[in-house]
């Protein structure tokens, strides 16, 4: 044990309230902030961790390159994402845990000591979500199985950076039904706008297969 934690995010609203929460509850463990990537390298070259929590929807972030080093360390992905979409793809590259920012005080502290103890913790949503999707055969879950077959057309539009009129000229229908499909994906992939659309498939790539 090192005792030592590392919180990787680029809010320093975030990092205020993790530190907080962490001191009060854990305060054995000495906590270490890093706002880029400079940081968080500059950071894990220096020292050893017994957790490190990450936001997974930072701009700009690999994460199948920062996961990499889950057997050195125990990662816990902290982020605004879908859990229920995503959280499984992000276990299977390496990470201990998943938990979404909204979650409590108490939530957060018990995934922090599941994942130092070397655990995994799975929020109960994503088990509860797991138990009803995968089948038998244990066929992998694709996040994009939702969408129907016009949204990933459009999807594929939007990631090349395409806007409605646009995808609406290509794909000759109305704009006002291009912006429903793009609701629409939007909701079902949990994303708020463009940017996070590309972070989630940077997330997953699966979409390309």
């Amino acid at each position: 044990m090192y005792n030592r934690i590392l919180i990787y995010d680029s809010y320093q609203i975030v990092q205020i309230g993790l530190i907080k929460i962490i001191n009060e509850h854990l305060p054995k463990y000495s906590i270490d902030s890093a706002y880029n990537e400079s940081e968080y390298e500059n950071l894990i070259n220096e020292n050893m961790y017994d957790l490190i929590i990450i936001d997974v929807m930072m701009p700009k972030i690999n994460v199948k390159n920062l996961l990499a080093l889950s057997k050195k360390y125990n990662f816990l992905v902290f982020s605004e994402i879908n859990d229920n979409v995503f959280g499984l793809n992000l276990i299977e590259q390496g990470s201990k845990g998943v938990l979404n920012k909204d979650a409590n005080d108490k939530e957060i502290i018990y995934a922090i000591q599941k994942v130092i103890a070397g655990e995994y913790f799975i929020p109960h949503n994503l088990t509860q979500f797991i138990a009803k999707n995968i089948s038998i055969s244990n066929n992998k879950i694709s996040p994009y199985s939702k969408l129907s077959n016009r949204e990933k057309d459009i999807l594929r539009f939007l990631l090349k950076g395409l806007g409605n009129l646009e995808i609406s000229n290509i794909l000759n229908i109305h704009p006002s039904t291009t912006g429903t499909h793009k609701s629409r994906i939007l909701s079902k992939l949990g994303a708020r706008n463009i940017i996070e659309l590309n972070e989630i498939v940077n997330l997953d790539s699966s979409f390309y297969d």
